[in-house]
């Protein structure tokens, strides 16, 4: 199996999940997969709990195997993330703040350890989710004894989130273990999510086949990433470059143009991790051969562009040049238009138009205004669950601060036409989150941040 395969079924689950969740707001989230599945579940899993994550959602996720005495794996769960918090900080950023004090220090109480988990959820999301973007915390334990304990404690918990926070699990078709939890949330809390847009089964036994050929390039990439993934976790930037090397010349060995510009950006992606300034050359070399790989007529290459100019736009946050990250996700915007993805054009324009509030008024507005072109050739009844709505009511504002008084009132019309006329009133500003800062003054916004 290729790794184009690979790619195309975890692919799949990006859109899926993107799709079917998009407008909702369930508490508890549901995977239900056959057995031979859950190695791409655990892969979306993965992909988009790193930095190459394409959903719109904050995803967290831990093992702690689960224990049913009163309070222990509420305390554990907020005692785990405490912990891997605290690692996973020093390896990224240590100017990160988030005032965890609170909940290390209440972790002993149990009788509230509940509430305590839930407030935490709803603290990390405060602090770290971006306007209409979800937190979805994944639970894998690995333990459970009796299934019917860890449903009621979910029934517990999941109708005291905040909206906007999600708890997701696997479950297995056939054993179907938290069929209780589902019947016994209130209507709308609950979904459930099924493989099947590939046939990942028969994707899932070819890897597994070829697991002997150690030879195969696509395996020695595999077997890389895998060893890359270990050494940050020992925070060992220099095995992680070891592997990466490895990895660049299995996927040379292949011929495979779009397969060596993916090795470069999932190198990348490991060495933004330890804000290393050598990302953005592997970043650019990748770049380079996503383009030759376009040329050459490999469809691959445009999903690997797009996925470099995302890339390039976190490596850029990370580094704090808001601009230049303004730049380049405003650049994976006008991709995914250009390439006919208009609704995901249009959570990306909404993006970048968030990054460019803490630093470009020229950026903000084209955002919003290429965002709202990107809805115009989308069907209606596309833009129901599309982020249209908050990127036309900021272009609204836009349009009316520079006198275009008509423009603003025909899309008036035409949101009041698609949702109602009181369409505007479930829109937060996003303005309101950083009105301290003068967007006349970019160099003053920066300051501000």
């Amino acid at each position: 199996m290729s790794h184009n395969q690979i790619s195309l079924a975890v692919n799949s689950l990006q859109s899926q999940w993107s799709e079917e969740l998009r407008g909702k707001t369930p508490s508890f989230i549901r995977w239900l997969v056959k057995s031979d599945e859950s190695a791409l579940i655990n892969g979306f899993f993965k992909v988009e709990s790193s930095s190459g994550s394409q959903c719109e959602d904050l995803f967290l996720s831990l093992f702690t195997p689960f224990e049913v005495e009163e309070g222990v794996y509420s305390s554990n769960l907020v005692s785990d993330f405490l912990d891997s918090w605290k690692r996973d900080k020093d390896i990224i950023d240590n100017k990160i703040i988030w005032e965890s004090d609170y909940f290390a220090d209440n972790l002993e109480d149990l009788k509230k350890s509940n509430d305590l988990f839930v407030a935490m959820l709803a603290d990390l999301k405060e602090k770290f989710c971006s306007e209409g973007q979800r937190l979805t915390f994944i639970l894998l334990p690995s333990q459970i004894d009796e299934m019917i304990d860890i449903n009621r404690w979910l029934l517990e918990i999941c109708p005291k989130l905040a909206e906007g926070v999600a708890i997701c699990v696997v479950d297995y078709i056939g054993a179907n273990n938290f069929d209780f939890c589902v019947e016994n949330l209130e209507e709308g809390l609950a979904m459930t999510l099924k493989c099947g847009r590939f046939d990942i089964n028969n994707l899932v036994s070819g890897l597994i086949s070829s697991q002997q050929d150690t030879q195969r390039p696509d395996i020695i990439f595999q077997n890389c990433v895998l060893k890359m993934g270990d050494a940050t976790k020992a925070n060992n930037k220099s095995l992680v470059c070891k592997w990466g090397d490895e990895a660049l010349e299995a996927t040379r060995m292949s011929g495979i143009i779009s397969f060596a510009a993916t090795a470069y950006l999932v190198y990348a992606g490991f060495l933004m991790l330890f804000k290393d300034e050598d990302a953005l050359k592997k970043l650019e070399e990748g770049e380079k051969l996503a383009e030759v790989a376009i040329e050459t007529n490999d469809a691959t290459g445009n999903t690997v562009l797009m996925q470099i100019y995302g890339y390039k736009s976190a490596y850029y946050s990370i580094m704090d040049k808001k601009e230049s990250a303004t730049k380049w996700s405003l650049k994976q915007a006008d991709y995914a238009a250009s390439s006919s993805m208009n609704v995901y054009a249009i959570t990306l324009y909404r993006h970048s138009a968030q990054l460019a509030l803490r630093c470009s008024n020229e950026m903000y507005g084209r955002a919003l205004e290429q965002g709202y072109k990107a809805s115009e050739n989308v069907p209606d009844d596309e833009l129901e669950n599309s982020e249209i709505r908050v990127i036309a009511s900021h272009y609204m504002d836009v349009l009316y601060d520079n006198g275009d008084k008509l423009s603003a009132d025909n899309i008036m019309t035409r949101m009041s036409t698609l949702f109602g006329e009181s369409w505007r009133a479930s829109v937060a500003s996003l303005k309101d989150k950083y009105a301290q800062i003068d967007f006349t003054n970019p160099i003053k916004a920066e300051k501000s941040v």
